[in-house]
């Protein structure tokens, strides 16, 4: 089950089942907004599938749904302390900077083998929770740092059941990250930091976007 809105518009409040073995996409119907005039906002993703597993988050509210083998069923629980709400908000509220620190809803997940990873904003900045499955252990970045020190952002990278890792930068963005040498020295890999010195040296802020892959290796703990 996903939801489907794009804005601010009552139309876009719908839902519709999705399945994870045919990946289709059935069954609409409409859900009338909660409050009115409340800030909701599109998700990137809302949906995490790896193998027979799919993750499900729904605005405003602080469980993670797992669909397997047919059944729908509340599977993890994230407590953010005593700064998370989970109701709707006025526009009003949502822009005012004073509550920029009020966590108030999960903004993107994904999954991989033994991994799970939930976006989140906190204080104006996207943060991403990453829970071990094998451990129960959470720790929070501000981005993906540990995957050969770049600077992935959760939220333009996803993941396959193949290993594969995609992430889709604007080139504007792209330079902010690597435009300096400081930036790229920190880079592990030569060759990864050869290829991204030669991108560098060939966009700008107007150029296209930037396409970042790369596969994991068979016993990596992502």
């Amino acid at each position: 089950m996903a939801t489907n809105w794009s804005g601010w518009h009552e139309k876009n409040m719908q839902f519709a089942t999705y399945n994870i073995q045919t990946k289709e996409v059935t069954g609409f119907w409409y859900v009338p907004q909660d409050k009115e005039d409340a800030a909701f906002w599109r998700k990137d993703s809302q949906l995490a599938q790896y193998g027979s597993s799919c993750l499900f988050i729904h605005s405003y509210c602080d469980t993670i749904f797992q669909f397997d083998d047919e059944k729908f069923t509340p599977k993890y629980r994230m407590i953010f302390s005593e700064r998370y709400k989970d109701v709707p908000t006025s526009i009003e509220e949502y822009m005012n900077p004073d509550n920029s620190h009020i966590i108030s809803k999960i903004e993107d997940i994904k999954q991989t083998r033994n991994k799970i990873f939930i976006g989140y904003m906190d204080n104006k900045y996207f943060r991403s929770a990453i829970y071990d499955k094998n451990t129960g252990i959470c720790d929070v970045y501000a981005y993906l740092t540990y995957l050969n020190n770049l600077k992935l952002y959760q939220y333009i990278t996803f993941f396959d059941d193949n290993r594969n890792v995609i992430s889709c930068c604007d080139a504007d963005s792209f330079l902010n990250f690597y435009g300096k040498e400081t930036d790229r020295a920190k880079i592990d890999n030569e060759s990864f930091r050869k290829k991204i010195e030669s991108i560098i040296s060939s966009i700008d802020e107007y150029s296209n976007h930037v396409v970042i892959k790369f596969k994991l290796k068979p016993d990596s703990k992502l």
